[in-house]
């Protein structure tokens, strides 16, 4: 068993030492709803490793199946007082939807509105805010491929797509080409690009995409919860404002690895 150091205390306890030998890589480390978590793919969460698709995955899973669900229950179990409809549906319209790795793969892929339209999550119809990564890999039959992860977050009412790289605009090119297919699936016109100010990496690309989610992701949902008694529309600078962000604003790599083991680590007890 390698040595134990401090930033990878997490990972090193999913390890049982009997299961050296056995081919532990591809062993099920962890069962989490719609994700498969195996060794190999907790391995990657360790400091200066690529994180995959289903690294990235898990944490959507799990921040749509503890907060997001979470905050749902709260608003249909709390008394608000002079909590009207307009208010609900305004508290709905900030439900952001996470739509998987895979599914923007293959949105990117395949590129006919009516042969994907009954394979797609429903929510991705409906929903005002829509987050999804970007893969560089262009070739839909190399699985696994690509080198580097962004993020594009889709604002429904803006008809804006914000885009976020920490390497410069190095997946400009496959994030175009992906968010033309969505616009093309929704059936979306004139819609817009913003390139965001991102903090800039060397080697932790997938694990800022997964940062920038949690903090958009939170701050979505802490606005719709602390504007609860307002059903005043959300102004367009207000939604801009919730898509922008300092580097002190999300958590470092390190620390983001250290979070998402913990995670796995407390789901494995």
């Amino acid at each position: 068993m390698p040595a134990q150091d401090s930033n990878n205390d997490h990972l090193l306890i999913f390890i049982p030492q009997k299961e050296f030998g056995l081919k532990m890589s591809r062993l099920i480390a962890l069962s989490y709803h719609d994700v498969v978590l195996y060794y190999e793919d907790i391995a990657l969460l360790q400091d200066g490793a690529w994180l995959n698709d289903t690294c990235i995955e898990f944490f959507m899973e799990y921040l749509e199946r503890t907060e997001l669900a979470a905050r749902t229950k709260n608003i249909k179990d709390n008394d608000y007082g002079n909590f009207n409809t307009s208010v609900v549906k305004f508290t709905k319209k900030l439900t952001p939807f996470l739509l998987r790795p895979a599914i923007a793969f293959l949105i990117y892929s395949i590129k006919d509105p009516q042969y994907l339209s009954s394979a797609l999550p429903p929510k991705i119809f409906t929903a005002d805010i829509i987050i999804f990564p970007i893969n560089d890999n262009q070739d839909p039959l190399k699985a696994g491929g690509g080198t580097h992860w962004s993020l594009v977050v889709y604002v429904r009412p803006l008809k804006k797509f914000f885009y976020y790289d920490s390497a410069s605009n190095f997946n400009a090119g496959p994030a175009q080409a992906t968010i033309k297919s969505i616009a093309d699936v929704l059936n979306i016109q004139g819609y817009e690009i913003i390139p965001m100010k991102t903090p800039q990496q060397d080697n932790d690309c997938g694990v800022y995409v997964i940062a920038i989610i949690d903090h958009i992701f939170h701050q979505i949902l802490q606005y719709s919860i602390s504007d609860k008694t307002s059903g005043e529309t959300v102004a367009d600078s207000e939604l801009e404002r919730l898509m922008e962000f300092s580097t002190g604003d999300i958590t470092l790599p390190k620390d983001m690895r250290r979070r998402v083991r913990a995670i796995i680590d407390s789901l494995r007890e």
